[in-house]
């Protein structure tokens, strides 16, 4: 199902898109978005449904569904026929957009004596302050968890969705963990590597790995090097202390030790 870009009254060199449009309170967060980005290519351009969801990181239906939303008030109409292709099948509808029919209050222009500011969503300044920090501390643990992860390269949107996600079901450090013991076992076994959004989809950070038999083995000699110093130690410490407690030789009547008096041995 293409969908077409089509002549707005509002072109120019820059997107222009009016307020009223984007305020409309018909349409969810998603919709407006949606048609803001299809206004800010040029008029005639073509985009499928498919194409549409992978750019975005999003699911046809959640697609689908913006742009019914766009349909129903307007924003968006579709052709009378199907289109066919070369072989003269149907295949489906085209989707142009356009400019909505003046009908909803919300979309006229704001009277000069009322300016947009005075507009009661901009009063809630503490939930767009609270969504900022949200997205701000989002983008921090992506980072971190890109930086740990063994798979470079990848898109950044459809993990930072995925990360989101999974942050419903473990705390990022549980997560940051399970990244690590993975790119740890990858770091010394050949198995394939993962896509990051596919791991985190799969919750492989509860995965437990094998250790590197290199490290086992020298770990375990390292233990038995230990064991056999600790003995030697105690059995230095026990001569010690069997000389410290023997009872001194026994002296000859020169005042000398029996053993190496030179009188008694002349004698």
């Amino acid at each position: 199902m293409p969908l077409v870009k089509g002549h707005h009254r509002h072109e120019s060199e820059y997107t222009q898109i009016p307020n009223s449009y984007l305020r409309d309170e018909r349409l969810s967060l998603q919709a407006r978005g949606l048609y803001a980005q299809i206004l800010s290519h040029r008029q005639g351009w073509k985009i499928t449904l498919t194409n549409l969801a992978y750019a975005n990181g999003v699911g046809r239906d959640s697609i689908r569904r913006m742009i019914d939303e766009l349909l129903k008030f307007g924003y968006i109409k579709r052709s009378d026929e199907k289109e066919r292709n070369l072989k003269g099948q149907l295949t489906s509808y085209t989707y142009t957009t356009c400019d909505p029919v003046q009908d909803n209050p919300a979309l006229d222009e704001p009277e000069l004596d009322k300016p947009a500011l005075d507009n009661p969503h901009h009063k809630n300044n503490k939930v767009i302050k609270k969504q900022l920090i949200e997205e701000q501390l989002i983008d921090k643990q992506l980072s971190e968890f890109l930086e740990i992860y063994p798979r470079k390269g990848e898109a950044k949107k459809p993990i930072r969705q995925k990360l989101e996600a999974a942050l419903k079901q473990a705390t990022f450090e549980e997560i940051l963990e399970g990244a690590k013991r993975y790119a740890e076992f990858l770091s010394w076994s050949d198995q394939y590597v993962a896509m990051a959004k596919t791991w985190l989809n799969q919750e492989r950070w509860t995965e437990e790995h094998p250790q590197n038999p290199d490290k086992v083995k020298r770990a375990s000699y390292e233990k038995s090097m230990q064991v056999e110093y600790d003995h030697t130690q105690r059995q230095l410490a026990e001569m010690r202390e069997a000389e410290k407690n023997a009872a001194p030789p026994p002296k000859c009547p020169h005042g000398n030790s029996v053993v190496s008096c030179r009188e008694c041995l002349r004698g």
